[in-house]
């Protein structure tokens, strides 16, 4: 095999495949189209790789403080992170305090681009934590650009064979991260605040009304309702709450897109999926909600219809279509325009791609994958992947008395990383985007590590 040239490179980090891989597939398709190498794959790949990427970008979901400095030190150039947990479903008087919290351990020296939502999001960052030298940018999210109408194209072949499979349906999406009391308990030993006490005992509540709610829908409506879990939150803690119930069926796996595409309307409560619903059209409706949560100014209620009795709900989920979908998209689209940092004329995922090649002008060497390296990581992952399929019965047994269930790494990214899966989306994306050339390759080269290229 010819050696590649050398080429300006970023590592870009994936924990949670659901919400963190398609996104990441589009900024990959962006950077690679301005002439960057990009290594796309889990932690524990790119940690094996870290020597062999000397003068890369570590591109990063938050910042990271376990291996930061280590990174920083052994092979990356220059640290950026782009931090999508906060901003659709926050209060904007607790903003300042989750920055202090998720920045609290910041690094001075270590990161070097911080991406944020919008300007205010960037005045509050720059307000409330000394960042030294460390630049902010307001980029927006590639997470919301695919939740412009023009991508929903991505999921509609799923969406199809949804509809296929459950015809007309309402999709209930929770964030709850809590629905008994128990693991209510169990969180709130972890709590580090009041104020994460009051979040989790209302959350608590909501989840008791919601439950009680569905419950009296499966009644009301005969109708399907597909009940999403947090990924926080155990399908078998759903199945045994909503034991029972005729028309519902808890559905965990996957991508939520698809869902939200195939779904006639969606009921939720706090979550994100209520603004990328709004924007596809999809009539949202959220119940229990009141001004001490931000009915009038948080987005995902902004874009939701917000009723406070059982029979409105029914009512609203009985006549999805009072309003039109194109409609309701363009409505919701105006009202979240500046919240999100929506452009008519570009997408977040090209300023993020402008920024990083205006700060990453270095050249790194292909890695040379020693055999060993190869066949080890081979072997530990299958053994690793054995491992977890033999003690997932157990781990489900311990939640149910000792909860909430927490994923592990391979349930995090179920079906791993691989070049096929990422060389497909990528070929749907260079079709929607255009005009697409056909030169963008994927690699495998560690399991769960894909290098994404132009081909030479």
């Amino acid at each position: 095999m010819p050696t590649k040239p050398p080429n300006r490179t970023i590592v870009f980090t994936i924990e949670l495949k659901s919400r963190e891989f398609l996104p990441k597939c589009l900024l990959a398709y962006f950077c690679v189209k301005a002439g960057f190498r990009v290594f796309l794959g889990s932690f524990r790949a790119v940690h094996e790789l870290s020597g062999q990427l000397q003068g890369a970008l570590f591109f990063h979901k938050s910042t990271y403080k376990r291996r930061a400095r280590a990174y920083k030190r052994r092979f990356a150039s220059h640290i950026a992170v782009l931090d999508e947990e906060m901003g659709v479903a926050l209060k904007p008087e607790h903003l300042e305090n989750i920055f202090r919290h998720r920045y609290a351990d910041f690094q001075s020296g270590v990161y070097d681009t911080l991406f944020v939502l919008n300007q205010s999001h960037k005045k509050k960052l720059e307000a409330c934590v000394d960042l030294g030298e460390s630049k902010v940018v307001a980029s927006g999210w590639p997470r919301v650009d695919l939740w412009r109408t023009e991508f929903a194209a991505l999921f509609a072949p799923e969406a199809k064979e949804l509809r296929e499979e459950h015809g007309h349906f309402i999709l209930f999406v929770s964030s709850f991260g809590v629905i008994s009391s128990e693991a209510a308990k169990r969180v709130k030993r972890e709590a580090v605040t009041a104020e994460d006490i009051d979040f989790i005992e209302a959350s608590e509540r909501a989840a008791a009304s919601y439950i009680a709610l569905l419950k009296w829908l499966d009644h009301r409506l005969n109708r399907t309702i597909v009940v999403r879990p947090h990924t926080g939150e155990s399908s078998h803690d759903w199945e045994r709450l909503l034991k029972g119930c005729q028309n519902v069926r808890v559905i965990k796996e996957g991508d939520v897109a698809p869902w939200i595409l195939a779904a006639d309307s969606v009921l939720t409560y706090r979550s994100t999926v209520a603004v990328q619903a709004a924007l596809w059209g999809k009539l949202v409706v959220q119940f229990g909600v009141t001004a001490h949560d931000g009915r009038e100014v948080v987005p995902v209620y902004k874009v939701s219809e917000c009723v406070d009795t059982r029979e409105e709900v029914a009512n609203l989920l009985s006549n999805p279509f009072f309003e039109s979908p194109s409609d309701r998209a363009a409505k919701a689209t105006e009202t979240l325009r500046a919240h999100l940092g929506i452009h008519s004329d570009y997408l977040a995922s090209e300023v993020i791609t402008n920024q990083l090649s205006l700060a990453h002008s270095h050249k790194s060497d292909f890695p040379s994958i020693p055999g060993v390296l190869k066949l080890r990581s081979r072997i530990w992952h299958s053994l690793k992947k054995l491992e977890s399929v033999a003690l997932r019965p157990a781990r489900i047994l311990w939640a149910s008395a000792f909860p909430p269930y927490r994923l592990d790494r391979f349930e995090k990214i179920p079906g791993g990383i691989t070049a096929q899966e990422v060389q497909k989306v990528l070929d749907k994306l260079g079709g929607l985007i255009g005009p697409e050339d056909g030169d963008i390759q994927s690699e495998n080269i560690l399991p769960n590590l894909v290098v994404i290229e132009r081909k030479i």
